[in-house]
């Protein structure tokens, strides 16, 4: 029986075993292409790059679908906690801030914000709504009513970040830059209790010195939806000259 059985593994079906071996050996992993540093005509570094930690939500590696948002809310506001008590900043652009007795206002200089957030597609809203309005329907919209208006305006940044990233199995979304390994850590000990949050090594661009050819070296950094939208016909263009 063990001869019938060696004889069919690697006689009348060798060849389809030999193919499931090499593809069950084979993964894929995506990485971040690294720019190439920028001299002067003396060697001077203009332009250098350096790895750091970036703290992600990876809705394909169990980070909780929006159906789940209760379970988002805990993971989120349990990270901003890790990251103020370590006194690191996290990704917080919504334009609207929440004082320590409660009163809402907008941030200063931020009317395009203000008003892309009040829009049709966003939150719906008449564009003489109120910042107390506007935070009202993030917590209806993120079912933040058990939470303090500060706790609630913190989660919602994060939740409405994610709805202008267009955050999805296939897009993961950032919640931090350049992390420290110390929070790192921190954070890969408690990784039970936050599914789908993730670190990942990551390059940054370092500019020795910001005011030299500013228009030639350039910048680079994440786009929102919107701003793809409207200029992805131009990326486009310059993409298939860039292969």
């Amino acid at each position: 029986g063990f001869i019938l059985r060696l004889f069919d593994w690697q006689i009348v079906n060798g060849a389809d075993y030999a193919k499931t071996v090499v593809e069950t050996s084979k993964y894929k992993v995506e990485t971040s292409a690294v720019r190439g540093e920028i001299l002067d005509r003396n060697g001077y570094p203009l332009v250098t790059n350096r790895q750091g930690n970036a703290v992600i939500f990876d809705a394909s590696n169990k980070f909780p679908s929006a159906s789940k948002q209760e379970e988002r809310n805990r993971i989120i506001l349990s990270l901003i906690n890790l990251f103020e008590k370590s006194d690191e900043e996290w990704i917080d652009n919504l334009p609207l801030e929440v004082d320590s007795n409660g009163n809402v206002t907008f941030e200063k200089d931020r009317e395009e914000d203000i008003a892309q957030m009040k829009s049709r597609d966003k939150l719906n809203l008449n564009s003489y709504a109120t910042a107390e309005n506007c935070l009202d329907a993030l917590i209806d919209r993120y079912g933040l009513e058990n939470y303090s208006k500060q706790d609630a305006c913190k989660i919602a940044s994060v939740c409405y970040e994610m709805l202008l990233k267009s955050f999805s199995e296939s897009n993961p979304y950032t919640f931090a830059d350049d992390v420290s390994d110390k929070l790192v850590s921190v954070i890969k000990e408690n990784s039970a209790s936050l599914p789908g949050v993730d670190v990942e090594i990551t390059t940054y661009r370092e500019y020795t010195d910001g005011t030299i050819a500013p228009h030639i070296i350039g910048m680079t950094g994440v786009i929102s939806a919107e701003e793809y939208e409207k200029n992805k016909d131009t990326i486009n263009i310059n993409s298939s000259f860039a292969r």
